[in-house]
Parts: structure tokens; sequence; C-alpha cells
């Protein structure tokens, strides 16, 4: 079963840079204290010549702000519950039968 790769490999995860966490730090407080849209957002980064964490404009529609903020929520989430969360599943009565055609 070596040859299956499982869906979403946490020991592969990649921790999100120090620009992506400022840039989150920065909408979200956009958002909850300047009362700002994603659109608006995304428009004053670009009359400020700030740049995406990979070095691109933000979109007009303002989803690139939205897009990270939603992701480092569902990083969070995945981090503080999914992982932490036991299960008291057990294997029991388990066969493997060949099946012929």
């Amino acid at each position: 079963y070596d040859h299956l790769e499982k869906a979403y490999d946490d020991a592969k995860a990649v921790a999100p840079n120090q620009k992506q966490i400022v840039l989150y730090k920065l909408i979200t407080f956009m958002r909850e204290e300047k009362g700002m849209s994603y659109r608006k957002i995304c428009a004053w980064f670009n009359r400020m010549n700030i740049r995406t964490y990979k070095g691109k404009r933000w979109s007009e529609t303002g989803s690139h702000a939205h897009m990270i903020v939603k992701r480092m929520e569902q990083r969070e989430h995945r981090l503080n519950v999914v992982r932490k969360h036991k299960t008291d599943s057990q294997i029991t009565d388990f066969k493997i039968r060949e099946h012929y055609e």
C-alpha cells in the first residue's frame, strides 16, 4: 500500500510564509476594524503597490484577499480541530477475498 498517496499529507504541508501571515492580519484588520470590503482592500493594495505573496497585482473583484482569509482559516481549523480529533475506531473481522468475474 506504499504506492497509494493520501489526498492530503500533513507531513508535506508547508507553513505559510511571513508575508502571507502579515497580509492575512492586515486584511482581517481592514475588514473588521475599518469595515472595508475585499474589493476595496485589493484596490487599496494596488494603489499602495503592495503585491500578493506571489508578487502579482491584486484582483479587482477582491477574490485574492478573500482567498487568503479563507485558506488561513481552513488551515487553522485543520490544525486545531481536525488533527486533534480522536476516534475510537477499530478494525474487527477484517477479511480479504478474491473476486473473479
